[in-house]
């Protein structure tokens, strides 16, 4: 995908014509091994990457730079990609960085060198000794000269997935623990040569797994818990990834110095005369005296290159400075003002009160009258926490006084163009292009806004604060109404429905929601509940929550993400010009309201220009607000729930219904898969993502094939070819304790009710999963002509290239064939497939295998293409490096956001990795000097104790303790300390507790008295939680949920001054500075009060 740019290339040719070209220091004679530099690699260059030598100039870019991408692919998905990249104005801020090597190194050396917590003092990221740096040679730079914390595979980044078994069934690679590093041994007879039947999966590379025996020698162990994650074996490539991301718009210096050895213990060398390419000699001098701090000169530099990252996290500024009349974007002020286009007529009559007067003003929902129908709902939204009751729930709504929805415009970036992928129709790449604003339409979206009542705010005669709370994916703006009940600190709640997203009710519950509405009076509220910015993405008539909004396109995902934070940010100028005009008149007294004023009391509710906003939000709700709690200059204290930061470490581990599907789905597919009948033939169909659903369609059955056959697979359209093998009928080496796809039934949407099933207890194993299977994906657009051929034997192909490119022997025997859609008829996105029409793959996919090469390296550009969506590059700017904006004339730098990341333990969703990752990101876990009470830094303690992997497999605290997870904050005050041994549980788990706890909070950077931090809730020990279920829903002993309420409701209330962790918060009211719910007051024996 990269190759040389011209520009450097001209700079060379033209300074030979002068003198020739030098670099920092010529290469020393040696042996050790060289580093790669191969530019006809296809289908991606092997360059250490990433490299400035892959870009060229443009100085319409931020940077003065442009990515170099080749725009040669075989598909117009992958066209599109590359095209996009082509535009993108530098390189990844946390992306990995890799470099391939002529030969083994010497993986002694680096651990020695790069794992320094191991020394007896605890201190980690000492740069002295270090074989490897990353160096800021920015010269404007406040970090220049200054290396950068990387990351070893020592934990921060952890590969191994917590369930291997996810992605979909008959994939014999589901035996390997990560994504994409392997872990199967196919040399059989251990004599390092590929011989016949050992390439179990047709790759043409003989596996073994990516794991290095000194490091994980004890056989005790699971001989894959430390699987090498920053070196891959197969092809000599050293990976590695800045602990913290990078500044934007910066050049850095990789320098592998020569204390990086081979196997052999020579140092490594560079590929050309000197030790650097000649283009990069000037950008490189600054290391040079960064080197002389660690007592290294010129002639210790083996190899360095350079590379510049892009504009991020500040395109979201630029927008930002746009709304308010300011920047490049100014007319944004001008085209799209702040406006109210709507206010939802909400409540009638009351039915059930005929005595009562119709309602004066209908555009409010009183507290009182929704808590009739907020069980009942409740039930339905939050069901996947296992509810036991919503009592508590419904009196936590005393504190409100009513709810208003409604409408306003915001700016839209996506589908400026109408055709293409759903790449080609993400956000332009210059957003200080002059066209854009004859291109630029605009889109409604409604805010829900829940209003405390007055005797609860600070000042009953001022606005109440708002915390902005983001959704969770597939969820709706409704959920604040059960997990951001902060209005008895006198906090009102305002939420947006996501790009995508909306309330999502089957025909038959509308109708219900409709009735029960209407029993009550609050009919008229049906349609603000019901409004939704959902899509019917397959054309089925139905619409589609989520849709495409995280998937394998990648541009289209950063842009769903960034589109959604515009939304947010274009709301807040909204509420913040409440009480600058009028709106319409809400309670019939024939006089305008002020704009905010929904009550008609005389007085704006909420907002106002100096208004206070806090930034909340769960899962996908967590992402966005751990973003905005940076780039809304109006935002005081933040609390992202279930968020993380790294979004390709997210989704590379993550179990998130949808998202599995929608990504990784379109990642590895269309699959072609093939599975025994039981009556003699084959089952063949074609498995692939539908939006964020996997969609199988049966293709065709054929007799004859036989365990051990080839497999091939052909894009007849592109002439590409992929090949793999019939499993055989009994497990080989390896696989006696397969553990595989644990859904027994895969029924196509065209099946004629023969799909597979298995004997009860028999899911998930061998003979149920892969026993006579076949699974092969390859790169293809939607519509692309596509061949099966299935031949005799195993070994009849030669495997060729990282695509693995398949050729099939001319004396190979055809066993079967298939091209067209041979079992049923199939209707697909308004397209009908009839009996007998070619096969063609029914969706885009890039037909990666897991556990290669090439799909790490993907990995690597995905994290380059998806940062300006990612709050890993927002967390820098909370408190350590706050951004700067413009509003109206003037420039002003944010105060300090303070920051309370909230991560669930062992979450399968949003893996805990990513979580703790906004936080140290943020500054609020120490990196470098060990904290005396464990002897260990505090970024060491989570790795140890296994927060950050998240996984109880692993059994971090021994046999005796199980597969459990670790409590590292103990917010139960738990004082059990024996394995399997519940006494002094006050959570009733048994998890290890550590000691003390972490509960790590320290000064926010910039404050006096700001608190900044993580927080680590846990409700399962042996499973994990994705997030927090609303208070009083579960009837644990220990309600995590309500704690959380309080924590963060508390933390708001003191604008992020105030860290609180007393297990009273466990109960609705049981702690003195925590108010009673009016009701409770009233009959403390009411359901629902404690």
């Amino acid at each position: 995908m990269i190759h040389a740019r011209s520009f450097p290339l001209l700079l060379v040719a033209l300074a030979a014509c002068a003198q020739s070209p030098e670099g920092l220091f010529e290469t020393p004679q040696g042996d050790g091994p060289r580093v790669v530099f191969d530019f006809d690699r296809r289908p991606l260059p092997e360059i250490p990457f990433p490299n400035d030598i892959a870009t060229r100039p443009d100085p319409s870019s931020p940077t003065g730079l442009r990515v170099n991408a080749s725009l040669v692919a075989a598909t117009e998905l992958e066209q599109t990609a590359r095209r996009r990249i082509d535009e993108l104005s530098g390189f990844g801020v946390y992306q990995p960085i890799s470099v391939q090597f002529d030969a083994p190194l010497d993986l002694d050396a680096i651990y020695a060198r790069h794992r320094d917590y191991r020394r007896p003092d605890g201190r980690d990221y000492d740069f002295t000794n270090d074989a490897v740096y990353l160096i800021d040679v920015t010269r404007d730079s406040p970090d220049f000269g200054k290396p950068v914390p990387l990351d070893f595979g020592e934990g921060n980044f952890p590969v191994l997935l917590r369930t291997p078994t996810q992605y979909w069934e008959h994939d014999p690679k589901t035996i390997t623990a990560a994504l994409a590093f392997e872990s199967y041994e196919e040399d059989l007879n251990g004599n390092g040569r590929l011989d016949p039947g050992e390439d179990l999966d047709l790759d043409g590379v003989l596996d073994h797994p990516n794991v290095y025996a000194p490091e994980d020698g004890n056989p005790a162990l699971d001989p894959i818990r430390d699987l090498v994650s920053f070196y891959e074996f197969e092809t000599n490539t050293l990976v590695f990834k800045p602990v913290l991301p990078l500044r934007e718009k910066s050049t850095y210096a990789v320098v592998l110095t020569n204390r990086l050895l081979g196997a052999d213990g020579e140092p490594v060398r560079s590929p050309f005369e000197y030790v650097n390419h000649a283009a990069q000699t000037d950008d490189l001098r600054p290391v040079v005296d960064a080197l002389a701090e660690f007592d290294l000169g010129a002639d210790d530099i083996a190899f360095a290159w350079t590379y510049t990252t892009q504009e991020a996290a500040g395109q979201l500024v630029t927008l930002r400075d746009g709304l308010y009349g300011e920047g490049p974007l100014a007319w944004l002020d001008e085209d799209f003002p702040p406006e109210m286009t709507k206010l939802f007529t909400m409540v009638e009559a009351d039915p059930t009160a005929p005595d009562e007067p119709p309602p004066t003003n209908p555009y409010i929902l009183p507290s009182e009258r929704l808590k009739k129908v907020l069980g009942p709902f409740a039930m339905l939204a939050f069901a996947s926490f296992g509810i036991s009751d919503t009592d508590q729930l419904v009196v936590t709504h005393d504190f409100y006084a009513y709810h208003v929805s409604g409408k306003f415009r915001a700016p839209r970036l996506l589908d400026l163009v109408d055709e293409g992928t759903l790449d080609a129709r993400a956000w332009p790449e210059n957003l200080r292009d002059p066209s854009l604003r004859d291109r630029i339409d605009s889109h409604e979206v409604q805010f829900w806004c829940a209003i405390p009542k007055k005797e609860y705010k600070r000042d009953p005669d001022k606005p109440a604060p708002v915390v902005l709370y983001a959704h969770g994916y597939t969820s709706n703006k409704l959920e604040q109404l059960g997990l951001a009940l902060h209005a008895k600190f006198g906090i009102a709640g305002c939420s947006i429905d996501a790009v995508l997203h909306g309330v999502s009710l089957p025909e038959d519950s509308k109708s219900a929601a409709s009735a029960l509405l209407n029993i009550y009076g609050m009919g008229p509220a049906f349609e603000a509940l019901a409004e939704n910015r959902m899509e019917d993405m397959d054309g089925d008539g139905t619409l589609d929550v989520g849709g495409e909004f995280f998937s394998g396109y990648m541009f289209r995902t950063r842009d769903n993400l960034r589109q959604t934070l515009l939304d947010w940010m274009t709301l807040v100028r909204l509420i913040r010009s409440f009480g600058s005009t009028n709106m319409l008149d809400v309670d019939g007294d024939g006089k305008p309201e002020l704009l905010g004023d929904f009550d008609a009391d005389g007085m704006i509710d909420i907002g106002g220009d100096d208004a206070t906003f806090f930034a909340s939000g769960t899962s996908l709700g967590g992402l966005l607000s751990a973003m905005l709690s940076a780039v809304e200059a109006k935002v005081v204290a933040g609390a992202p729930i279930a968020g993380g930061a790294g979004l390709v470490d997210l989704s590379s581990r993550s179990e998130q219904g949808g998202v599995v599907e929608a990504l990784m789905l379109r990642m590895m597919g269309p699959l072609f898969v093939g599975e025994p009948t039981g009556n003699g033939d084959v089952r063949i169909y074609e498995l692939f993502p539908n939006g964020n659903i996997d969609t199988r369609y049966d293709v065709a059955y054929r007799a004859g094939i036989e365990p051990g056959d080839t497999v091939r697979v052909t894009n007849l359209d592109t002439g590409a070819a992929r090949c793999t093998r019939v499993m055989p009928m009994m497990p080989p080496p390896g696989y006696e304790n397969y553990e595989g796809w644990a859904g027994a039934s895969n029924c196509s949407l065209n099946d004629a009710g023969a799909c597979r099933t298995c004997p009860e207890g028999t899911e998930g194993t061998y003979a149920c999963d892969l026993a006579g299977t076949f699974r092969l994906g390859v790169a293809a657009d939607a519509g692309d002509r596509v061949r099966i051929d299935v031949f005799a034997g195993g070994d009849v192909a030669t495997i060729e290239g990282d695509e693995r490119d398949c050729y099939i022997d001319d004396d190979a025997v055809l066993r079967a064939s298939v091209d067209r859609f041979d079992a049923l008829p199939i209707h697909y996105r308004g397209k009908d497939y009839p009996q007998g029409s070619p096969l063609v793959a029914l969706e885009d996919g890039y037909g990666f295998q897991r556990g290669t090469a090439l799909l790490r390296r993907f990995l690597g550009i995905a994290a380059i293409v998806v940062e300006p969506a990612d709050p890993a590059i927002f967390a820098p700017h909370y408190s350590r490096d706050p951004f700067t904006f413009r509003e109206h004339g003037k420039e002003f730098t944010k105060a300090p956001t303070n920051v309370m990341d909230v991560t669930t333990i062992g979450d399968p969703n949003v893996p805990p990795n990513t979580g703790t990752s906004i936080a140290r990101i943020g500054g609020f876990i120490e990196l470098e000097e060990p904290d005396p009470r464990w002897g260990k830094t505090p970024n060491r303690l989570l790795i140890d104790e296994g927060i950050v992997t998240g996984i109880p497999w692993l059994e971090v605290r021994g046999a005796d303790w199980g597969p459990v997870l670790v409590d590292v904050d103990n917010l139960s005050d738990s004082t059990n300390v024996l394995a399997q041994d519940p006494a002094g549980s006050v959570d009733s788990l048994v998890a290890p507790r550590t000691q003390p706890p972490a509960r790590i909070a320290v000064q926010t950077p910039g404050t006096t008295d700001g608190k900044s931090g993580i927080i680590y809730p846990i409700i399962s020990e042996y499973r994990g939680v994705h997030g927090f279920p609303p208070p009083g829903l579960t009837g644990l002993p220990f309600d995590v949920g309500q704690f959380m309420e309080h924590f963060i409701g508390a933390y708001f209330d003191s604008r992020g001054t105030q860290v609180r962790y007393e297990p009273c918060m466990a109960k609705l009211a049981a702690c003195d500075w925590v108010p009673v719910p009016p009701s409770c007051a009233a009959d403390p024996a009411a359901q629902g009060c404690d």
